[in-house]
């Protein structure tokens, strides 16, 4: 089983990214997944086995503020279903797994620095109607 888990996002509006921007997250969403998927298929092909593909909610429907990422992992949802098209025959199970927003330790941040904020907005008003 081959399980392709790799990727980067961006955030900022799309008429802001670069090319440059695209041309990262395509080489780290779409074509790092296509050489890996490529360098195990003699292995995968042998075994009849699986390819696990991880793209993204963000591939299937857009959102704002994401940039490049959106059309990255929706290049990686177009190639699995190519890949599950063309290998069926020989066996080879393919899945897309598209998960949704993912908490990871920057958003936890940005979301308790707004909590903690807003915490203080709140005590210092308050105070200010106590005295």
């Amino acid at each position: 089983m081959l399980v392709n888990n790799a990727g980067l996002s961006t955030r900022r509006r799309v008429i802001d990214t670069t090319p440059d921007d695209f041309r990262g997250l395509v080489e780290l969403n779409l074509l790092a997944l296509v050489r890996c998927t490529r360098a195990a298929y003699p292995l995968i092909s042998q075994q009849r086995g699986h390819i696990v593909n991880i793209g993204s909610l963000a591939g299937k429907v857009g959102s704002r503020y994401m940039g490049a990422y959106p059309a990255s992992k929706h290049a990686v949802t177009a190639y699995t279903q190519q890949l599950r098209l063309e290998l069926a025959d020989e066996g080879i199970h393919v899945m897309l797994v598209c998960p949704g927003p993912i908490a990871d330790r920057r958003r936890h941040a940005l979301r308790e620095r707004g909590r903690g904020s807003a915490r203080r907005r709140l005590e210092a008003r308050r105070r200010r109607q106590s005295t």
